[in-house]
Parts: structure tokens; sequence; C-alpha cells
């Protein structure tokens, strides 16, 4: 199910918290002095870790010892401009995941996203390009090719990132309405 923050931002605010951080490598290496000290450090990290796997988004990134915090709102600055901060404290590697909404605040944008994927110049009041199109593009041009190859050859299949809109399928998709031939991941 989607993560809905709360929990995660709590966990992300506690485990990247200077204190806890230095309590944490305090206890560690009081423990380690004494003896089987080592096999009890091991202990708690394995509990810590089957604990993080059940209630902590990201677990792929931290089992490669990569620091994973989010997911943050990216359109809260402060909040992000919080976690950046706290990534900064964290020795290692870290993944800041952002999420955000392609064109939020700007409506032109918001109802049309697919338009604003690699957005030219235009204008700010309607979201029209300022300069009509002479050339095709790069997207333009791979969707015409993937179009006539799906006409001669019926082994063609489109696989795209469920963006066939930026990905210049959209047109291959409407060729083969059923899914058939167009499978979005």
């Amino acid at each position: 199910s989607e993560n809905v923050g709360g929990v995660s931002k709590y966990l992300n605010n506690i485990r990247t918290a200077t204190g806890y951080l230095d309590l944490k490598e305090g206890i560690y290496n009081a423990l380690k002095r004494k003896p089987g000290g080592d096999g009890i450090v091991n202990s708690i990290r394995r509990a810590k870790s089957s604990f993080k796997q059940l209630v902590i988004p990201g677990m792929f990134f931290e089992d490669m010892g990569v620091t994973y915090l989010g997911p943050v709102d990216g359109h809260d600055i402060e909040g992000l401009i919080k976690v950046i901060e706290e990534a900064k404290r964290v020795k290692g590697a870290v993944l800041v995941h952002v999420i955000t909404q392609k064109g939020k605040g700007y409506g032109p944008a918001e109802k049309h996203p697919a338009r604003f994927h690699g957005a030219e110049p235009f204008d700010i009041e309607t979201g029209i390009p300022s300069h009509p199109r002479t050339v095709a593009n790069y997207t333009d041009v791979f969707s015409t090719v993937m179009c006539k190859l799906g006409q001669r050859d019926e082994r063609v299949v489109a696989i795209t990132a469920a963006m066939p809109d930026g990905t210049g399928l959209k047109r291959f998709r409407n060729m083969y309405p059923d899914g058939s031939l167009m499978w979005e991941l």
C-alpha cells in the first residue's frame, strides 16, 4: 500500500537526529568492549533490520548500505530543506526520495503534463508554444517509425514506462487499443 508519510516522516526524523546517531554509536562501542558484545551488537542490528523491513520504505537501498530518506513532498520546500540537512549528517551514501507533481501550480502544465515533458519556449498565460515547430522532434520521428514498424511486422512490441505521451508511443498504443502490442510498465 501507498505510504501516507506520517510514520515514515516520524521514523526518518528519529533515525537521522544527531542525538540518536550519537547514542546508537555510543551504545554499539560500549557493547563491543564487553565480552560477547559483538554478538549482542549483531543481534541488535538484525532485529533493527527486521523491524525496518516491516515499517520503512526503501529497504532495498538500505540493504545495499544506502540510507533511504523519504518519501518527501518535493513541493514542501521547508520540509525538503530539513530532510536534505538531515541527509548531510548521515555518514555514508544517502538516497532522498522526493515526490513531486509535474507542473504543480501552473494550470496548463497540471492539465496537460505530457505537453510539458520537454518544454520549449511557451506563452506563460496559455501554455502554447511561442513558435510553431517547423521540423519534427525526436519523439515525433520515433512515434512515426514505431507505427510503421508495427504495421509491417506483428512481432514489434512497444514497452513504455507508463508514459506513452512523453515517450512518443501514444499513437502506437492507439493503433492497438487491445494492448496486445503495447506494454506499459
